[in-house]
């Protein structure tokens, strides 16, 4: 059987390498494809092999494929049973290798203190621990400048107490809040010789009561602020000098005496006091100072001038102050709330001028006059400078008909949110014409179309309500048919 096999034979054909062998005890011949590595160019390829066979010689150039491993963080089982084939494992590019049951040799090198290193260790109570060389001291050992020694904890307890089982076991040290070791100074301490001030602060334990006596503990010298204790005063004599707190009765005051202070509690509104009769109070005083006093008995008074000058509070009792608080119900002051049915007015009244008037003179007071029918007589007049729109007080205005357009003819312009009311008006046309007024230009009619001739014309009278008004800020408008003159005057008010 030929070593090569020509493929597509039929159309010229192209052959590819082959080899002849038996395959799985068949002693037929077949023909494989083998893998190899090509390299160099047409007509000086280069073949190499790709699988070598076990215990081979490397050398170097050989070429053969890539072994991949699959990423497992926690190694495992990935084949079915043990001596199956199955990928490598590796985390963080580390092939998981198990080391286990084997001792590792590692080559001679040189080992420095560089880096970081993890040390783990397991220790019990059994066996023996070996201490870092330095760190340990033999007993009764000189000390050196420089020896290194392992550092002592003792444990905070701000009370002193075991932490122990029993006597004889190890415990550790303690110490209180500020770190100072915790002692028991059982036997006496012999304190070195040293000066000896009275400096800083003492404290004094007594063991017994202080023993009973008589002897006078000498003269206290002045020291503000040092409390003595509890003393018991049993008589205190003020004395009765001028220097003295207490004074003798009906002794003449000096200018210069001095005495304690009598204090008094400010009562601006004196009530009943919560003391019954008999026991020790207060004097009480108002918001000036004066001293509240009960005056029961006759107060004399010594000779003086009496006038007018201050202020006199007085007091009205029985009928007198019924009539005055009569008068003072129907007076209210200004703005003030009235309640029907509750509130009062006084009646005013007048009197009857029917037959014949009554004259007065200037700055005289006066009654109203009424009709025996109780009719008030009232004297009206129209005022022509000012009059009422609403609750507003407007002035009237005035204004002039000179209009010759035919169309639209201002007769007042726009005030701003105000309408304008015509109160009165007349005009005259000098040729046929029909004239109408409008809200505004070409606005809204206010008016019929009147139809003028020559020299006519029309009167609107005063009229207090209006003939007519514009809209708010609208201007008042005269409409012409034609270009004919029309002239004339009007009254009117600006209104809300």
């Amino acid at each position: 059987m030929a070593d090569n096999v020509t493929l597509d034979a039929g159309a010229g054909g192209a052959n590819i390498a082959a080899d002849e062998a038996t395959y799985s005890g068949d002693t037929t011949q077949v023909q494989l494809v083998r893998l190899v590595h090509v390299t160099g160019a047409e007509g000086a390829k280069t073949i190499s092999e790709l699988v070598y066979a076990e215990d081979a010689a490397h050398s170097s150039g050989h070429f053969g494929f890539q072994a991949l491993a699959v990423r497992t963080d926690t190694p495992a089982n990935r084949s079915g049973a043990d001596g199956d084939y199955e990928p490598l494992q590796v985390a963080a590019g580390r092939l998981w290798v198990d080391a286990s049951g084997v001792t590792l040799t590692v080559a001679s090198h040189a080992v420095t203190n560089a880096g970081t290193f993890a040390v783990q260790a397991v220790c019990t109570n059994a066996g023996t621990f070996a201490v870092q060389t330095g760190a340990e001291r033999a007993e009764d050992a000189a000390h050196s400048t420089g020896h290194t020694g392992l550092f002592v904890l003792a444990v905070r307890s701000d009370t002193a107490a075991s932490t122990g089982g029993t006597d004889g076991d190890y415990v550790a040290l303690v110490s209180d809040s500020t770190g100072r070791l915790h002692c028991n100074v059982s036997n006496t301490l012999t304190v070195a010789s040293h000066a000896v001030t009275n400096a800083g602060t003492f404290a004094v334990q007594v063991d017994a009561a202080l023993p009973a006596g008589t002897n006078a503990i000498g003269k206290l010298a002045a020291n503000s602020g040092v409390d003595i204790g509890d003393v018991d005063v049993t008589s205190i004599v003020p004395g009765t000098g001028a220097t003295s707190l207490g004074k003798a009765i009906d002794t003449a005051l000096g200018a210069t005496d001095t005495g304690v202070l009598a204090l008094t509690v400010r009562d601006d509104a004196l009530a009943t006091l919560t003391e019954a009769d008999g026991d020790v109070s207060a004097l009480r005083v108002d918001s000036t100072g004066r001293l509240w006093c009960n005056v029961s008995n006759t107060v004399t008074v010594g000779s003086h001038a009496v006038t007018n000058a201050g202020t006199f509070a007085v007091q009205v009792d029985g009928s007198a102050l019924t009539a005055l608080q009569l008068i003072d119900d129907p007076v209210f002051a200004d703005d003030a709330a009235f309640t029907v049915g509750t509130s009062k007015v006084m009646v005013a009244g007048g009197i009857v001028d029917d037959d014949s008037t009554d004259a007065a003179d200037e700055g005289d007071a006066v009654a109203f006059r009424a009709t025996k029918e109780r009719k008030q007589r009232v004297v009206a007049a129209l005022d022509s400078a000012a009059m009422q729109s609403g609750n507003d007080e407007v002035t009237p205005k005035f204004a002039i008909i000179d209009a010759a357009t035919s169309g639209d003819n201002t007769l007042v312009a726009a005030v701003a949110s105000k309408k304008i009311r015509v109160l009165s008006l007349w005009l005259v046309a000098a040729g046929t014409v029909n004239v109408r007024f409008e809200s505004g230009a070409a606005g809204t009619a206010l008016s019929g179309q009147a139809n003028l001739v020559v020299n006519a014309g029309f009167v609107l009278p005063f009229n207090p309500v209006g003939w007519f008004e514009t809209a708010a800020n609208t201007l008042l408008n005269l409409e012409l048919s034609a270009a004919i003159s029309v002239d004339g005057g009007l009254t009117y008010i600006e209104c809300d």
